[in-house]
C-alpha cells in the first residue's frame, strides 16, 4: 500500500473506540514490532495488527487471550500469522 494510504488507514483505525498500542508484539515467524489492538467485548481475546516499528509495514497479526477460558490461559497467543511474500499481479485470482 502506498505510504499516504497506509497513513490514512492508521489514522482511521486510531479513531475506533477501544483501539490501543502494544509496544512489543511478535508475528508467526518471530519478527518484532508494535501492534494496533482492540479488545473484542464479545470475545475472550484481542486482535493485534503487528507493524514494523520503523517502516510501519504489516508483517502479520495475532490474537491473544485476555481471560482464562476453557483450557486457555490469559496471555496465550491463540492465532498468529505472517506475511512472507507480497506481489503485484495483473488481474484478480492471478498467482505471482
Amino acid at each position: 500500500m502506498p505510504p499516504a494510504q497506509r497513513a490514512a488507514r492508521y489514522r482511521a483505525v486510531a479513531r475506533i473506540p477501544g483501539v490501543s498500542v502494544v509496544e512489543d508484539a511478535v508475528d508467526a515467524v518471530g519478527r518484532r514490532g508494535v501492534a494496533i489492538t482492540r479488545q473484542d467485548p464479545d470475545n475472550h481475546s484481542r486482535d493485534e495488527w503487528i507493524l514494523d516499528a520503523r517502516t510501519h509495514e504489516f508483517p502479520g497479526e495475532r490474537s491473544v487471550a485476555t481471560d482464562d477460558y476453557f483450557n486457555i490461559e490469559e496471555g496465550t497467543v491463540t492465532s498468529n500469522t505472517a506475511v512472507l511474500r507480497r506481489a503485484v499481479v495483473d488481474k484478480p485470482g492471478e498467482r505471482p
